[in-house]
């Protein structure tokens, strides 16, 4: 028998299948958000991701959302 401690991915699909709009993206993130740092971990990959279709290819508006 195995136990998963933590999971690591740079992706929100890397974790559960993620939605297809912000909208319900967001909504996945309040339901599991909580476990992000305790169970879930991710090093993020700035370059790709599922969440880089909602810019298309505005590169620009891409690269000023990664700004803190």
């Amino acid at each position: 028998m195995y136990r998963l401690l933590l999971l690591i991915g740079d992706d929100l699909n890397d974790f559960v299948t993620a939605a297809t709009t912000p909208e319900a993206r967001q909504k996945q993130m309040e339901q599991y958000g909580a476990l992000f740092g305790d169970r879930w971990f991710i090093l993020p990959n700035a370059m790709y991701g599922s969440w880089d279709r909602f810019y298309g290819d505005d590169l620009a508006k891409k690269l000023s959302d990664l700004k803190p």
